[in-house]
């Protein structure tokens, strides 16, 4: 669902009314939510959290869903899988996410973001 990500930043918006979230915040926090949607296999999400994944043409846009889709297959076979994924930090315009799989294992990973018109993508 293309549109899943604004489920997972609905409430952080609600939140405004009470706190005013940082610019950082919603980074990190979108950045999150992209990453929880490859964690439940919404490959086709994750691909729109990119900046510009909606602009491309169709055959890249194909190639570029393979790839998310062929991260996933490695991860599996060399980790057992995406199990949980962590909001750590954020400095700037870059969200500091860890991957933790279902073999113990934990990856730290950047993640470079940029907003467009009130929206966080990845880079």
């Amino acid at each position: 669902m293309r549109y899943g990500v604004l489920f997972f930043i609905l409430p952080l918006l609600l939140c405004g009314c009470k706190k005013e979230v940082s610019r950082e915040e919603m980074a990190l926090q979108s950045a999150k939510a992209y990453y929880d949607q490859l964690l439940h296999g919404d490959c086709e999400s994750f691909l729109a959290g990119q900046l510009h994944g909606d602009t491309v043409p169709e055959d890249y846009r194909e190639q570029m869903l393979l790839n998310v889709q062929m991260y996933r297959e490695q991860q599996s076979r060399d980790h057992g899988g995406l199990t949980e994924v962590e909001a750590l930090r954020a400095k700037g315009d870059t969200a500091y996410l860890s991957l933790h799989y279902a073999d113990s294992t934990r990856e730290e990973i950047v993640v470079p973001m940029m907003e467009r018109n009130n929206t966080w993508y990845m880079r």
